[in-house]
Formats: structure tokens, C-alpha cells, sequence
């Protein structure tokens, strides 16, 4: 068949069987499908005149103008409608193309429809063979392909064409989507990475009221320094009263806590340090700094090992 890769006797035997065990009822015997019996009357009426699900745009083409108009190409036999099998919800019917000067069982495709119950038809897969060789097509794109080998006309190129615009429309709008999230992200997120108008992005405050950091914010005191080997930082953990940032040291095997207890004012985006819990590893006892001389005895100290750039902004 031209361009299309066909199937050998031992294989088309592997489908017949195939056939058997997918979809047929316990009784119905395995049928060769170029023996199934041709469907007549008003079932075959009733497939001809039907249109059929095929991709995922919509069309109202029916079986008969698609595949029965005389619109294939010169050198190829189309089967009248066979019915491959049944079970209690679906038949299969098949469309066998053949070429004229090759035999059959070499060189043959056939188009599977699953025609359910309640009157839909679908186009379920087309299997190409050709000299030794099968192929199972089940995706839209191998489909339509192996079909426009033989029926080269508008139909089939209009669902190709119609798809790929399709593709792009979704393509298009997801990039969409993507692009509007970012945005979002990023009126949400500082380049940092940390929530907008958050304990992180307020203003540090050792006094009320006073400066002391020279307006540097938690997030930038506390988060983006080059700490030292050892030193830690857990996120801020909200309580009733406070946000409390805890960080580790961890110095010769020894470690020890410190606890920054923020007052932390959504309002104002501002946070003062309350109190600073210190639990000394050499000893296991707790201190607390609550006063400005204090808590900035023990910053002193501390944000150095934090930020590691002299400068400690006050």
C-alpha cells in the first residue's frame, strides 16, 4: 500500500486474536476481518448516514461522504462497512482499504469505528500493514496521516488545519495564563522571594520609633547575609503576640538559641524587637534581653555572625 506500512499473515493472526479477547462477547467466536459480515439494512443505513466523533473539533461530516464519496485515491478497494465484534456496549466496525495489484492480507488498512449504544459512532484507530510489517495508529496526528494517504481531499486536511489551530489557540492561551501568574507572583513576591507587605518586608525596629537599622527590613536583616558556618535561621513562626524568628548556632559541638520575639504592626510595616531569649549551650541556662542596651549588646554579637559584613547597619 502506498506510504503505508502493512501487516504479515502471522501478525494479522496475532489481531484476529487480538479481536477475540478485546470486546467480543464469551460466546462470539474470533472472525477474520476480511470475513466479518458487511453490515446491511438499517444498520448499515443507520453507519452511513451518521456523523462520527473524530478529534477534538467539531464536524457534522457523516461516514458516507467521508469515506464512501469516491473522493480516494485511484488504485485502492474500500470495503463496505464490516462488523469486527460486539459486546454488550459497543460494536466495532471496520472500513478495510485495500490495493488493487497487492493481496489483501499484505497490504491493507483498516479503519475501526466504535459504535456505542446510544447511536455515537467514533473513529477509534486505523491499522496500517504492509509486507511483514504493522502499525497501530491511535493518536490523532498518525491517524489523520495515514488517512490522507488515501482520502487527500478537503475533509481531512480542514481537521488537520483545524487542529493545529486548535493547538495554538490552547498553546496561546496557556502561555497566557503563565505569563498573568508570573505577574500576579510577582506583585505577591519580592525578587528576594519573600511575601509582600509581610513580617519580612517590614522595617526593623530596636526602639519605637527610632531607625535603629537605618530602615533595613527583617527579611533583609535576619535573611540575606552570608552567614557564618553553623548559623541558622528558621522562618518566623507566628504566636498570639509575637513572630519569633529562632536562630542556632552551632559552635564546637555546642549549641545554642536565640529567640527575636517581634512586635510585628501589619499596618505600619514596621517590627520592634520585644525581647531576645538566649539559651546559652555552655551552660543550658536561659537568658532573656528585654532592655536597649540589652538587646543591643546581644545583636552586637549576633548579626555579625548573621549578616558578615562588618557593618551591621547601626
Amino acid at each position: 500500500m502506498k506510504k503505508i506500512k502493512n501487516v504479515s499473515l502471522a501478525l494479522l493472526g496475532y489481531f484476529i486474536v487480538l479481536l477475540a479477547s478485546v470486546g467480543c462477547t464469551p460466546t462470539e467466536k474470533s472472525k477474520n476481518p476480511f470475513e466479518a459480515p458487511d453490515l446491511s439494512g438499517v444498520e448499515l443505513e443507520s453507519f452511513l448516514n451518521a456523523p462520527f466523533r473524530y478529534s477534538s473539533v467539531n464536524h457534522n461530516e457523516r461516514i458516507k461522504n467521508a469515506f464512501y464519496a469516491g473522493n480516494h485515491e485511484i488504485g485502492y478497494n474500500i470495503s463496505m462497512p464490516k462488523l469486527l465484534g460486539k459486546d454488550s456496549k459497543t460494536s466495532r466496525i471496520g472500513i478495510i482499504i485495500t490495493e488493487e495489484d497487492k493481496p489483501v492480507t499484505e497490504s491493507n488498512m483498516i479503519i475501526e469505528f466504535n459504535h456505542y449504544k446510544d447511536g455515537t459512532i467514533a473513529l477509534n484507530r486505523v491499522i496500517c500493514s504492509n509486507n511483514g510489517s504493522t502499525e497501530n495508529y491511535g493518536q490523532f496526528n498518525d491517524i489523520n496521516n495515514a488517512l490522507l494517504q488515501v482520502y487527500p481531499d478537503d475533509f481531512f486536511v480542514n481537521i488537520a488545519n483545524r487542529m493545529d489551530d486548535l493547538r495554538k489557540s490552547v498553546e496561546e492561551k496557556n502561555k497566557e495564563i503563565a505569563e498573568r501568574e508570573a505577574a500576579e507572583r510577582a506583585a505577591r513576591i519580592t525578587p528576594e522571594g519573600w511575601p509582600v507587605n509581610s513580617v519580612y518586608t517590614s522595617v526593623l525596629l530596636l526602639r519605637e520609633g527610632v531607625l535603629d537599622f537605618k530602615n533595613a527590613t527583617v527579611g533583609q536583616i535576619f535573611y540575606s547575609g552570608n552567614r557564618k558556618e553553623g548559623v541558622s535561621v528558621n522562618p518566623p513562626r507566628s504566636t498570639l503576640k509575637n513572630e519569633v524568628i529562632t536562630i542556632t548556632s552551632v559552635v564546637n559541638r555546642v549549641t545554642s538559641r536565640f529567640n527575636i520575639f517581634l512586635l510585628y504592626n501589619s499596618s505600619s510595616q514596621m517590627s520592634l524587637i520585644e525581647k531576645i531569649e538566649i539559651r546559652d549551650g555552655t551552660d543550658g541556662k536561659t537568658r532573656v534581653a528585654t532592655t536597649f542596651d540589652e538587646k543591643y549588646m546581644v545583636l552586637m554579637i549576633l548579626l555579625p555572625a548573621l549578616i558578615n559584613e562588618g557593618n551591621v547597619g547601626f
